[in-house]
């Protein structure tokens, strides 16, 4: 019975994070029945490791936080999320709008929970593969809206336009640039799993897609990012200081051969020009007011900040009596957004917490540590331009990519078999292993 509850167990949760994986790319409904599942499965965890009276048996393993900074970067989460609650005290916001803010905030916790659910699990690659194919489907919808073929599965009003099928300009592009990371740093297991010459076909299919398709300014600049990044791995330490002319060298190279990227790149430039001037009605200036506002929203209260779900009310105090944006409920930056309404401290807790994900990517040498420097810089770069951590989609996105290569990371030096002491002593009872009890 013990073994039949793990196998149930084990199955349920590959199903859970493999829908979730899929659904990041189908938009918000699909993606919020998946986190549910995730939840169920971290809730199964739990129950199932409780002594059984029938069996006077356990379902437990023992989990070693090996990686260094796995502590620190779990606490960190919570830190955050708790002054979060406690600016319950103080936030000028309305009870829903502090509970809806709150939901939204606690997505970040997505990163602790994937990671406990996978526990020792081996089916990293699963996932990972499954993110993969779902934005492949994605990525075939977008070329036959482009080619004009006409297609019905399509759910995004806007798609005609922007050949974003299923979610916005601004998310297919940068779910892109971190989907062309994992085929780039994973190509021997997928290449293992469907042949080297599809590996280059998908690697091709994104890129181009990105390049000359989309139209969302933070995927391309974070595909430029990535592809100076790859580069900079390629060079003798020596010479990477040429890094730094490798985003200047590569978007003046899509800026001559996209006409789509020529045309966006211009429309921000006239837009900011426009926005000196006074006018506020483009979405360049829109953005550039509400990180204005923001940051003298931040002087006015540096420390506890206007609680969750107060920014609305901190743009309001901070326009002065002059024209704003009517409803604006965020201000595009995720850095501003936290520290607008957690304060300082709050600013603090997610520089702290970004910084944390790229210490432990720094402590080992391998594709998967690349690969979520990759991703920590993707995420770093987006935060300034909008607030990836806020909304669903990419929230979820980003969370369980973060946790799936923490956990792979961890199972790898736990492998490793090393002599040396664990990096922590706590040990997390969590994945389904039978264990007899004296």
């Amino acid at each position: 019975m013990l073994s039949f509850l793990k196998l149930k167990y084990s199955g349920f949760v590959q199903l859970s994070l493999c829908l979730l994986a899929i659904s990041v790319n189908f938009g918000v409904a699909l993606v919020s029945v998946a986190t549910l599942l995730v939840l169920i499965s971290l809730g199964l965890t739990f129950l199932l490791n409780q002594e059984s009276d029938s069996t006077k048996a356990k379902l437990s393993t023992q989990v070693v936080f090996r990686l260094p900074f796995l502590n620190e970067l779990f606490w960190l989460i919570c830190l955050s999320i708790s002054w979060f609650l406690l600016s319950y005290a103080w936030t000028f916001a309305d009870n829903w709008s502090f509970l809806k803010q709150m939901v939204n905030f606690s997505r970040i916790l997505l990163i602790p929970v994937v990671f406990f659910v996978i526990g020792i699990n081996r089916f990293h690659f699963v996932i990972l593969r499954a993110l993969v194919i779902g934005h492949l489907f994605v990525i075939l919808t977008s070329y036959l809206i482009w080619m004009g073929v006409p297609v019905f599965w399509y759910s995004y009003s806007d798609a005609l336009r922007t050949f974003t099928p299923y979610t916005s300009s601004l998310e297919q592009p940068i779910i892109s640039a971190v989907v062309f990371a994992i085929v780039w740093f994973c190509r021997k297991e997928f290449d293992v799993f469907w042949g080297a010459y599809t590996t280059v076909i998908c690697e091709l299919v994104i890129a181009v897609n990105i390049c000359f398709l989309m139209i969302g300014r933070s995927g391309i600049f974070a595909f430029v990012l990535l592809l100076s990044f790859i580069l900079w791995l390629k060079l003798k330490k020596s010479l990477r200081y040429l890094a730094l002319l490798f985003p200047v060298l590569i978007s003046l190279v899509l800026y001559m051969s996209s006409p789509r990227i020529e045309t966006r790149f211009d429309s921000m430039v006239s837009q900011v020009i426009d926005y000196q001037k006074g006018n506020i009605d483009t979405s360049q200036a829109i953005r550039l007011d509400f990180w204005r506002r923001s940051v003298q929203a931040l002087e006015i209260r540096p420390f506890l900040g206007y609680g969750a779900g107060g920014w609305p009310t901190a743009y309001k105090e901070a326009l002065n009596g002059d024209v704003g944006v009517p409803g604006a409920d965020n201000p595009h930056q995720q850095f501003l957004l936290w520290g607008v309404e957690g304060g300082g401290i709050e600013l603090v807790l997610l520089i702290s917490i970004y910084y944390s994900v790229f210490k432990i990517s720094l402590t080992r040498i391998n594709e998967y540590s690349n690969l979520l420097r990759a991703v920590v810089l993707i995420l770093f770069f987006v935060s300034f331009m909008n607030c990836p951590l806020h909304g669903a989609v990419l929230s979820e996105f980003f969370c369980l990519i973060v946790a799936t290569l923490l956990s792979k990371l961890n199972e790898l030096d736990l492998e490793k078999g090393c002599n040396d002491p664990p990096v922590s002593a706590q040990v997390t009872r969590l994945i389904l292993v039978p264990q007899t009890s004296d």
